[in-house]
């Protein structure tokens, strides 16, 4: 029972780095497309890897705390 259990897990595991590898390869195919030439922190794109590519730094801020500073989150 445990060894089932420990091989749906894995498999599981396995499904979703594959997801994610597909996921990755087609937002960076979308970028391509529409332009962005502005790399995220923390992809893991091949091309990053290898160094090809635009690279560009991102000067967006970051958001601002919607929190007041006196005032605490009322949960």
């Amino acid at each position: 029972m445990f060894k089932d259990i420990v091989n749906a897990m894995r498999e599981g595991f396995g499904t979703c780095l594959k997801e994610i590898k597909y996921l990755s390869e087609r937002v960076e195919a979308v970028e391509k497309k529409v332009g962005i030439t502005t790399k995220r922190k923390g992809t893991w794109t091949s091309s990053q890897n290898r160094g090809t590519g635009t690279s560009s730094q991102n000067t967006t801020s970051p958001p601002k705390n919607t929190l007041e500073s006196g005032k605490e989150d009322a949960r």
